[in-house]
């Protein structure tokens, strides 16, 4: 399907606002593979109601806690994305008594994370959640009946937050970090009381993510970086004017090399992904690094954190296409 049709089909949406004419825009977009079946299922499993069309998905279920759980299948950026949208809400009602730790620059560093998950930003995401640990274990902490923590009004939000700047720090989202990502969001809504409140910002955010419509927490970053940053949309997706244009001289070329190897270059938009459950993550082919957003089945426009060189089409895992095999060491 051509990028004229998806235009097209983008501006009978926009003119008429109606969820079917979104859903014909989704559906194709996914059958362009624009967007990746994943996103839309999440998109749908979120309640969004042209991806629910699109997609013949059921409405989610009534509880939140078996909402957030089916969230994890999607991923460790979905799952945290979801425990960061809860606990912006948390924020708008709550705050930490306690002078010496910050729950939300805690949040902050999350979200540098989620925008830039190299090896600084996790120390740094680590150390302002160690901050608000050892403020909960001064304040709020039993040591006498062997409790680090005592759950109280005030720490039980406190450890939300914690937990979330913790699931940055798992290589993988393992069943002990879905437990994790589940707690975050019912403890939260414990604190809150507020479950409905709670649905509604995390689909407002986590949504627009799995569309390639919107990102909210890059647009807090960049806010709080004092950047404005540009977007514009490249086959459907809502991407930084830099990383567009890097795309976009990519798909001139018919091979790129690294060392003496050399790859082709797989034309955007003409990639078979597999499932994201199937497929193992690979290291950077510019620098071996398995840190980061690397090879997730968004990775087209990402960046390695560690050389910061763009990841472009042909570095994800595709059917019928061969890695190179790394060296033992």
């Amino acid at each position: 399907m051509s990028d004229a049709t998806l235009r097209a089909l983008e501006r009978d949406w926009k003119a008429s606002g109606s969820a079917e004419s979104e859903a014909a825009l989704i559906q194709a977009q996914s059958r362009a593979g624009v967007l990746l079946e994943s996103r839309l299922r999440l998109a749908a499993l979120l309640g969004h109601p042209a991806a629910v069309l699109a997609s013949g998905a059921a409405e989610p279920g009534p509880l939140l806690c078996d909402l957030c759980f089916e969230i994890t299948e999607f991923g460790r950026k979905a799952s945290i994305r979801t425990a960061v949208a809860a606990a912006r809400l948390l924020l708008e009602r709550w705050s930490w008594p306690h002078p010496e730790a910050n729950p939300q620059e805690v949040l902050n560093a999350v979200e540098a994370w989620l925008s830039c998950p190299c090896p600084t930003h996790e120390a740094n995401c680590r150390g302002q959640a160690d901050e608000l640990y050892n403020s909960m274990v001064a304040h709020e902490g039993e040591p006498d009946l062997g409790v680090v923590i005592h759950q109280t009004d005030r720490s039980r939000p406190a450890n939300a937050i914690y937990l979330t700047a913790y699931l940055t720090s798992r290589a993988e989202l393992d069943d002990d970090s879905r437990r994790t990502a589940v707690r975050v969001v019912t403890e939260i809504e414990q604190a809150l009381d507020a479950e409905y409140d709670l649905r509604d910002a995390i689909r407002n955010e986590v949504v627009p993510w799995a569309l390639g419509r919107r990102d909210v927490v890059q647009e807090r970053v960049d806010a709080l970086l004092g950047r404005e940053a540009e977007y514009v949309t490249y086959f459907g997706q809502r991407l930084t004017r830099d990383w567009a244009e890097a795309l976009d001289r990519a798909q001139q070329e018919r091979a790129y090399r690294v060392g003496s190897a050399s790859y082709p270059r797989i034309p955007y938009g003409s990639e078979t992904f597999r499932d994201p459950q199937e497929a193992m993550n690979q290291p950077c082919r510019h620098c071996n690094t398995l840190l980061g957003k690397l090879h997730d089945p968004d990775c087209d426009y990402e960046q390695c954190p560690a050389c910061n060189r763009q990841i472009m089409s042909c570095d994800c895992e595709f059917e019928g296409h061969e890695w190179r095999e790394l060296d033992d060491d």
